[in-house]
């Protein structure tokens, strides 16, 4: 099997183990058992890695790739997050902030890839680690996001929805004082 790459993401694409199912999502809200073979993803075009895990993982192997799997299936909803970098383009103070300055507001480019940004590489610096502090960078260097730091990884996969409490119906079912990993859900409107 060629399972598919994107050479934008340097190395970065996502890693499927375990419980994982890779899907895609329809614009209709459908969720579809992914191709891996096929572009189910494009971060290119701004089209994330997703995937779900099943209230019953042995259910898993009964679906094949374009199959619909019910919502009522699905336990939680994941994206993946490759590694990246991104450039700073102001390193400005905000404990002051009241309102947005409109003028500001833009998109900041970003370059994946398993790759650390380095203080000794000109465009790229690293981060100081300290909240507020800027270290070595100047505006327009690249530095590569502290969340991959900690940890060898080429990317996480991350709750796509807020995380639930299952079967819970109101906030006082939901907040409950327990030890129980199978009464935790991600899904949208939980």
């Amino acid at each position: 099997m060629n399972i598919k790459t994107e050479g934008i993401l340097n190395g970065a694409d996502p890693v499927l183990k375990d419980e994982l199912v890779p899907i895609t999502i329809e614009n209709d809200g459908t969720v579809k058992k992914a191709d891996l073979e096929s572009d189910w993803y494009s971060y290119a075009n701004k089209n994330w890695a997703n995937a779900v895990v099943l209230f019953d993982e042995s259910t898993n192997s009964n679906y094949q790739a374009g199959d619909t799997i019910p919502e009522d299936a699905i336990e939680s909803y994941f994206v993946w997050i490759p590694k990246y970098r991104y450039q700073l383009w102001d390193l400005g103070q905000y404990d002051s902030l009241t309102s947005i300055d409109e003028s500001k507001v833009h998109e900041i480019p970003i370059l994946f890839g398993d790759y650390n940004t380095s203080d000794n590489v000109e465009g790229e610096c690293t981060t100081s680690m300290e909240s507020g502090a800027t270290g070595n960078c100047t505006v327009g260097d690249y530095m590569t996001h502290p969340a991959f730091l900690s940890i060898p990884s080429t990317g996480f996969w991350v709750g796509k929805f807020e995380t639930g409490y299952n079967r819970a119906n109101i906030v006082k079912e939901a907040e409950q004082n327990v030890n129980d990993s199978s009464k935790v859900i991600i899904k949208p409107n939980v």
